[in-house]
């Protein structure tokens, strides 16, 4: 028994040590990237893969399949190259660490043109602007197609009309990024749309470029969207301090604001009585509402009629404010009989003079406007240059925020060209290096790190009668931003 007891412990003698030699078995590798970056054709392509487990370094390696035509996987895990062919690769990696290894199926979307969407209003209460705003967008787009795109790869331009909804523009937002593959976009144009669609391009990673929203930053990131959100325009808070300049200048002394019942129209109009106070300039407590969709307003005009304002400032959209406009002179509300009337970027452009009244009102009783604009073409060539390219193309002039269209695109593609990928954070962060001191047709344009436009210029507008029952915006003033 005691012999057999010698020969068991004699065999483990030497079976610890030979375990002991092997080690301990090694760590699994798990290969950590579940997709890659889409590319896009002739565009110089990078991006990295990632394991954990193992050693700690890896030796990466494509086990089956291709990749795109042009792209190459080195060793240490960094696809790069120039893809020269469209379409999707499947392949397989493998990243090896000591013995251990690991393999993950992957693709590559490679882009044949560039897809840019545009959420625009060319119906509803915004269409008569939108129309002719999407102009300067799809000049910007032949400009560069014509010069061979982005590396070669064409602008695709894909439009949706969002009938100046904010549910509309949140739904077209989301068929242009889940069934078009769409990363950036040109939108929001108001401030609804801006709200309701900043939640899911913040979540989704899609990049928003807003040639109109003016919605005041502290009402639209107070939830924390900021990132994915740009702005070429100024926002309100701006352009209801020079409003309510225009007021002191000219000595007016009890001021009023008619708005559309809309984060925009409150906005503004809240930001003119708080920039009104600084000049100590007498107003109605509140600013008076309107839901633009009862069609009439005589009730809202009345109150303000019977508070006995020299001025009152308009916020609306083209459809509202022609109503509110022909009301206001049936109601002997104009300057005639001692109120004068402002304006503002919603109640600019050709569609207003379509009705005849509303016309006429605004020749003679609105004495000042304001809008987000480019600066002098006079001083300023690649202005002037917009200009002439816009009339060249349409045969007639920018409206507002046509300029501002026309730079979204521009900014766009130079953003993808330097991201080099279409992905949503790559162009967000290259957009936000590419958009400081930008030389855009609207001025230079910087942004600060919430994507609010630091610099510009707000134009100060009239309306004119240049032959009987024909009617201009001319302009008769430009206001530097930032403010002295």
């Amino acid at each position: 028994m005691v012999k057999k007891l010698l020969m068991v412990i004699a065999a483990l003698a030497l079976i610890v040590p030979l375990a002991a030699c092997h080690g301990p078995a090694p760590e699994e590798v798990v290969i950590t990237t579940a997709s890659l970056p889409e590319g896009i054709f002739n565009n110089i392509y990078g991006a990295s893969l990632a394991a954990s487990g193992g050693t700690g370094e890896y030796i990466w390696s494509v086990a089956s399949g291709a990749l795109p035509e042009g792209l190459n996987l080195s060793s240490a895990g960094a696809i790069s190259g120039t893809p020269t062919s469209n379409g999707t690769s499947s392949f397989t990696v493998q990243a090896a660490s000591g013995e251990a290894t690991a393999t993950e199926s992957l693709s590559i979307l490679v882009h044949e043109t560039v897809p840019i969407g545009c959420v625009c209003a060319k119906t509803g209460d915004l269409g008569p602007m939108g129309l002719k705003m999407f102009q300067g967008a799809e000049l910007a787009v032949a400009e560069i197609n014509a010069q061979g795109g982005i590396n070669g790869a064409m602008i695709d331009l894909l439009e949706e009309d969002d009938a100046t909804d904010p549910a509309k523009s949140l739904e077209r937002v989301k068929k242009l990024a889940e069934v078009d593959g769409v990363k950036v976009s040109i939108g929001a144009w108001f401030g609804g749309s801006s709200q309701a669609i900043a939640p899911y391009a913040e979540a989704n990673k899609i990049v928003m470029v807003s040639p109109s929203c003016t919605l005041a930053p502290s009402l639209l990131y107070e939830q924390g969207w900021r990132e994915y959100i740009f702005h070429v325009c100024l926002h309100d808070g701006l352009q209801g301090e020079i409003l309510a300049k225009i007021a002191h200048d000219n000595n007016y002394t009890r001021a009023a604001a008619i708005v559309q019942d809309t984060p925009y129209g409150i906005g503004l109009g809240e930001a003119f009585f708080e920039a009104l106070d600084e000049y100590n300039i007498t107003h109605m407590d509140n600013v008076v509402t309107y839901d633009r969709a009862t069609k009439d307003y005589l009730t809202q005009l009345e109150q303000i009629k019977s508070w006995g304002p020299d001025v009152v400032l308009l916020v609306s959209y083209c459809d509202d404010g022609i109503i509110v406009f022909k009301q206001a002179s049936e109601q002997g509300m104009g300057l005639d009989n001692g109120i004068a009337w402002l304006g503002c970027d919603g109640n600019y452009g050709s569609g207003m003079f379509e009705d005849p009244t509303c016309a006429a009102f605004m020749a003679n009783s609105l004495v000042a406007g304001t809008s987000s604009a480019g600066p002098s073409p006079e001083e300023y060539a690649p202005y002037a240059n917009f200009i002439a390219a816009y009339t060249a193309a349409y045969n007639a002039s920018p409206e507002v925020y046509c300029d501002h269209m026309y730079d979204c695109v521009k900014l766009i593609a130079a953003a993808v060209e330097k991201a080099g990928i279409y992905d949503g954070k790559s162009i967000r962060d290259a957009l936000m290096e590419v958009g400081q001191n930008y030389q855009g047709a609207t001025g230079v344009i910087s942004w600060d790190e919430g994507g609010n436009r630091l610099s510009g210029t707000f134009e100060i507008w009239k309306v004119r009668e240049t032959a009987p029952g024909k009617y201009e915006n001319y302009r008769v003033g430009l206001v530097p931003v930032p403010l002295e």
